[in-house]
């Protein structure tokens, strides 16, 4: 199911844009569209019970230090905010890129990881990751830099063995969500490639792995205790 949604995603998004550009106002059907679809589909998921599933599943707000330990996955959104690259305020953009996050989210690690960890819980994080990292290729086609492209993927790969790891061990994408989102919003212009990136973003990338090279040794551990 989360599948088939996933591709309809990709189709209506691209159908939006396309009518928005013949009428000559940027995202104008496409903010719309996509916060109806997307809005639509988390609901149907509550109402039909598969919210779960999918990782739609809520942390209790008591329980500080459970927030405490995904305070690592906000590495990249400090790390773009303390260099300059600004939020992205604009309501449209802003709303395209959660509704992106939530739908990258539900695939990757909702649907993808789920699969993935029937297989293997360390091949599946790693793969998982992977596949997240090189979907980021299909920012090309939208005229995107290829170094900033290959950038993007080196980062999304590390940040994807975080957020998987993340998920495997609470079993919910809420956190990633967030974090996505956040990323999202203040990647800045995206011209940069890897020779002009800074060390803290390397740095960062290095913290996603180190972070779920550890959540995943911590749930084997608390697994077999």
């Amino acid at each position: 199911m989360l599948f088939v949604w996933f591709l309809l995603y990709g189709g209506i998004y691209t159908a939006a844009e396309s009518l928005s550009q013949t009428l000559g106002t940027a995202h104008v059907v496409t903010v719309p569209a996509m916060l109806l679809y997307t809005g639509g589909f988390v609901f149907r998921l509550c109402r039909t019970g598969r919210a779960h599933t999918a990782g739609i599943k809520t942390i209790p707000l008591k329980d500080l230090k459970k927030y405490l330990f995904f305070l690592p996955l906000g590495a990249l959104p400090v790390y773009n905010v303390l260099t300059g690259s600004g939020w992205e305020l604009s309501f449209s953009l802003a709303a395209l890129m959660l509704c992106a996050s939530i739908a990258e989210e539900l695939f990757f690690r909702g649907f993808l990881l789920r699969i993935l960890l029937k297989w293997s819980r360390a091949g599946g994080i790693v793969v998982s990751g992977a596949v997240f990292a090189l979907a980021h290729f299909v920012n090309l086609s939208q005229g995107a830099d290829l170094s900033y492209v290959l950038m993007q993927t080196l980062c999304a790969f590390a940040a994807g063995i975080g957020f998987a790891a993340v998920t495997a061990a609470s079993g919910s994408v809420l956190p990633c969500i967030v974090a996505h989102f956040l990323i999202n919003i203040s990647a800045g212009s995206g011209t940069m490639g890897p020779a002009e990136c800074g060390l803290g973003l390397w740095v960062c990338a290095a913290v996603y792995v180190v972070y779920g090279i550890w959540i995943y040794i911590r749930n084997n551990k608390c697994e077999v205790n």
